[in-house]
């Protein structure tokens, strides 16, 4: 067992795991998005229906999922059960598929068109500022994610990163 059950605790621990991982986001959505891959980037932890990386590069079969494995999947299938092993403890109830996994990714406002129903977002680093905002029918809602984790309909509202200073990293966990 690696987490304590301790939320802050927790975080930390996870921070340890995942800050050194290389956040490659293609190119399509770092324009999408107006992102700079020498400020952060977003990977995908999952399964997906795109076999190719590249036209010289394939991605993992699952045979399991009936689909391709990411490639952070392949090469780091243990944060699977980092994953799981964090979920059980602060939100036991939440099947996910998927984990989107951003370092100092300042996404502007959107909607998650793949995911199926409510998310959880986790935010971990050193830096000020970086709510959460999700636009709701009474308003606009802004979370900080660091002291618990969030969760909402991605697929339902729109949402976006407020200006930050510093590391931020976020994990959303989602169904697909």
């Amino acid at each position: 067992m690696v987490f304590s059950g301790d939320y802050k605790l927790d975080c930390d621990i996870l921070f340890d795991y995942i800050k050194d991982i290389k956040y490659d986001t293609g190119s399509a959505r770092m324009k999408k998005f107006n992102i700079k891959k020498s400020v952060g980037g977003s990977i995908l932890y999952g399964d997906t229906w795109r076999g190719y990386l590249s036209p010289t590069k394939n991605r993992e079969w699952d045979e399991e999922r009936k689909k391709y494995k990411t490639q952070i999947k392949s090469t780091q299938p243990h944060l699977l059960d980092l994953f799981n092993e964090f979920r059980d403890f602060h939100f036991p109830d939440f099947n996910f598929t998927q984990v989107q996994m951003n370092k100092n990714y300042k996404i502007s406002r959107h909607i998650d068109s793949a995911n199926c129903g409510k998310s959880y977002l986790v935010a971990i680093g050193d830096y000020t500022g970086g709510l959460t905002c999700i636009e709701k029918e009474d308003g606009i809602e802004k979370v900080d994610a660091r002291e618990t984790p969030i969760t909402f309909d991605g697929s339902k509202y729109y949402h976006w990163v407020e200006p930050f200073e510093g590391d931020r990293y976020s994990l959303v966990f989602f169904d697909y």
